[in-house]
């Protein structure tokens, strides 16, 4: 006999029973499919529906193929945008002084007010937890933090061609605040590892088959580079100033002179006063490009010399 699927209802009741008998390290356990949990994430409106779904919705019981993966995966992107900027979630027709409070459980299981805004944003690092947990997290055996000898395990699924991912990627990394800077906790060492890989694969694929780079990539380095920069991890780009492009250059230089706070461009001359890391790069690069312009020909020259010397 066919197994007759549970209401919306249903499962709803069964994810809220669940949460509140089970310890916050165990998994919630529950009958799901493809579409029950689609339209369930759909339909959901307030903080408890969200969460206790936003919970399950990558479990391996729920998966049905890539194309659910796909779909949901770029659920909790939308979910968990601007999950580390409260302001994020500011509705701006409502007065700050005047937003209403909601009642929610914090960690502790303990009821605690916030404001809607602040609820959204819980709902966001929830979001991001289970993201980072069921899919960015990159288990390949041989990849190490911040090391690729392989595939990273996401991959495929955002690089695929007609990958739904991808954008979905690109949009939350162009908004700084959703670049995490520090590790304080496992979920960050998860999304700096993520950014880390799929960043300075935007010139360097040494670990497939033909090391070719993707074209997606190479036309959005100006977010891979402005990640980069965020995560201190400019050393790269200079390592590698080889495999920059004229635009990459000219994009570096154009951060390095970008408005300061109080609103004026900067000159290259102060922005190094004022110790910004990417002018320091940017300095660092154009003098490996420059000396490659004078010394790499006047050694071709020196070995064409050898060589007729024999």
């Amino acid at each position: 006999m066919k197994k007759k699927e549970k209401s919306r209802e249903e499962i709803l009741r069964e994810i809220e029973l669940e949460r509140n008998k089970v310890l916050a390290n165990r998994s919630i356990h529950g009958y799901y499919t493809y579409d029950m949990w689609m339209d369930a994430i759909s339909k959901a409106e307030n903080y408890k529906e969200i969460i206790g779904l936003l919970h399950r919705g990558l479990d391996e019981d729920v998966k049905s193929g890539d194309l659910f993966i796909s779909d949901a995966i770029c659920i909790y992107f939308d979910y968990a945008y601007g999950y580390d900027n409260y302001g994020s979630f500011r509705n701006p027709e409502i007065d700050s002084r005047h937003e209403y409070s909601v009642s929610v459980l914090d960690q502790n299981n303990m009821m605690r007010n916030t404001t809607e805004q602040g609820y959204k944003q819980i709902i966001a690092k929830k979001a991001l937890t289970v993201l980072c947990q069921k899919f960015l997290k990159d288990i390949r055996s041989v990849n190490k933090f911040k090391e690729i000898h392989d595939k990273p395990s996401w991959w495929n699924m955002i690089m695929d061609t007609d990958s739904k991912i991808f954008p979905k990627v690109i949009d939350f990394f162009s908004l700084e605040k959703n670049i995490q800077h520090k590790v304080n906790s496992h979920t960050d060492e998860i999304l700096i590892d993520f950014m880390y890989k799929l960043s300075t694969a935007a010139w360097d694929c040494h670990f497939l088959k033909y090391k070719k780079i993707p074209q997606k990539l190479i036309e959005h380095r100006d977010v891979f580079i402005n990640v980069l920069y965020n995560l201190g991890e400019l050393g790269f780009l200079v390592k590698n100033w080889e495999l920059l492009a004229r635009e990459d250059v000219e994009y570096i230089t154009k951060l390095a002179t970008n408005v300061d706070d109080i609103g004026e461009t900067l000159s290259l001359e102060e922005a190094l006063l004022k110790n910004r890391k990417i002018a320091e790069a940017y300095v660092l690069i154009r003098k490996k490009i420059e000396l490659s312009e004078k010394v790499l020909p006047l050694r071709k020259e020196i070995l064409e010399n050898q060589e007729g010397a024999y």
